[in-house]
């Protein structure tokens, strides 16, 4: 999931982003 990372280049989008993937 790096490209989506990527795009929310904001750290609060990406854990948020990680947290509802849960990975």
């Amino acid at each position: 999931m790096g490209r989506l990372c990527t795009k929310f280049l904001t750290s609060v989008g990406c854990l948020i982003l990680l947290l509802v993937t849960g990975s």
